[in-house]
């Protein structure tokens, strides 16, 4: 059995009073157990920097109950460190097996304050951590001799790669050399890179098993599909995570297509 995997990084559903729906969430995960090993709630494709902490709080806890056979590794998108370590106390009370953060958020964050953001995360919270290698939210880079140095830390199992940049993939032999898995987090990139352990796109919510299918047995055929399923989604607009709600809502999975509004 190929030990390349996909981690599902979930939508957050609300329901018609606008609070997280425990019955759409069950949906989601009934509809894509079979494959994947893992989820993650609250991250981007979950509109998590935009959640209350109730909200967050309640998306983990409902994630973990109805996935207690599966790995359940938390989004943190906070601006600092303090920030963080705060939810990820919440995170190890409700048994979460890691987490996955981005850097500080702000475009003069150094390289040492990105290293010391992740050494005291993961030293406090004794939970797994992913690192979520972007700039879109943190508006700053990982560069590549911080991202080896972070990847060094004991607990530091997996990255999820939404940088495209050719700087991370010139030491990407080496950070697999030093254990860490690597998630692509592009759908237009599943397909080709096969040296990736798996993905974590935001198109599984909708076809999980095709993603799967693409990080196991990728083909030609497979990439025009997956380029045309993107297309039809509007996986690469603004608000990406809208359209995924639209199209479950209204197939009946989820039981609405309301976003979170930063303002409630």
């Amino acid at each position: 059995m190929s030990s390349k995997n996909i981690l599902i990084p979930l939508i957050t559903p609300l329901n018609q009073n606008r609070s997280v729906c425990e019955d759409s969430i069950r949906a989601l995960i009934d509809r894509s157990k079979n494959h994947t090993t893992g989820y993650i709630p609250c991250l981007t494709s979950g509109e998590g920097w935009k959640l209350t902490e109730d909200q967050w709080s309640d998306m983990l806890e409902y994630t973990r109950l109805h996935a207690p056979s599966h790995d359940v590794i938390v989004g943190i998108e906070k601006a600092t460190t303090s920030e963080v370590l705060h939810y990820a106390k919440f995170a190890a009370n409700f048994l979460a097996n890691g987490l996955i953060i981005t850097s500080p958020f702000g475009e003069s964050i150094t390289q040492h304050e990105i290293y010391q953001h992740y050494k005291e995360i993961h030293d406090k919270s004794g939970l797994k951590i992913y690192i979520y290698n972007e700039s879109e939210l943190s508006k700053n880079d990982i560069n590549a001799k911080t991202l080896l140095k972070i990847s060094k830390l004991k607990n530091v199992v997996g990255i999820k790669e939404s940088s495209n940049s050719a700087e991370f993939y010139s030491i990407r032999n080496q950070l697999k050399h030093q254990g860490v898995r690597i998630y692509q987090g592009w759908e237009d990139n599943i397909v080709d890179d096969n040296l990736a352990d798996g993905n974590i796109c935001s198109l599984s919510n909708l076809y999980p098993e095709l993603c799967l299918e693409a990080a196991i047995q990728p083909s030609d055929d497979l990439k025009v599909e997956i380029a045309n399923l993107c297309n039809d989604h509007k996986i690469f607009s603004e608000n990406w995570y809208a359209h995924i709600k639209d199209y479950l809502s209204e197939t009946g999975v989820i039981a609405s297509d309301h976003c979170i509004n930063v303002a409630q």
